[in-house]
């Protein structure tokens, strides 16, 4: 039987480690070979896996913050070949919408993941 890939990914505004991020991620160990208390299908955060001095998605008042995931099944887990954040074009925003107006490029860098065939 064909293993059903599942892929989450997208701005959950809030960090890896928030309880409504937690919420969809697997056991907090990262521990793909036990399974999770109660769900027999967990999704795994790709959070842990991007390179040092890249674990964020966006800069928020000069901060780095990861608020960006991709979650994937334990048989794309299984996969992973690299994650990276594209963050060498973002720059800091404030809270002011107005410091955005004359902006060229988005406030969020991608989070991507590249998988072995």
């Amino acid at each position: 039987m064909n293993p059903a890939y599942t892929i989450l990914c997208g701005d959950l505004n809030d960090g890896p480690d928030a309880v409504t991020t937690t919420l969809l991620s697997g056991p907090s160990d990262g521990d793909i070979n036990r399974p999770d208390k109660g769900d027999p299908v967990r999704l795994y955060n790709l959070a842990p896996l991007l390179p040092l001095g890249r674990t964020y998605s966006r800069i928020y008042q000069g901060r780095g913050e990861l608020i960006d995931h991709i979650l994937v099944s334990r048989d794309l887990r299984l996969r992973v070949a690299s994650v990276d954040s594209l963050v060498d074009d973002i720059g800091s925003i404030t809270a002011s919408t107005d410091t955005r107006r004359p902006a060229t490029v988005p406030d969020h860098a991608p989070v991507i993941s590249r998988f072995h065939a």
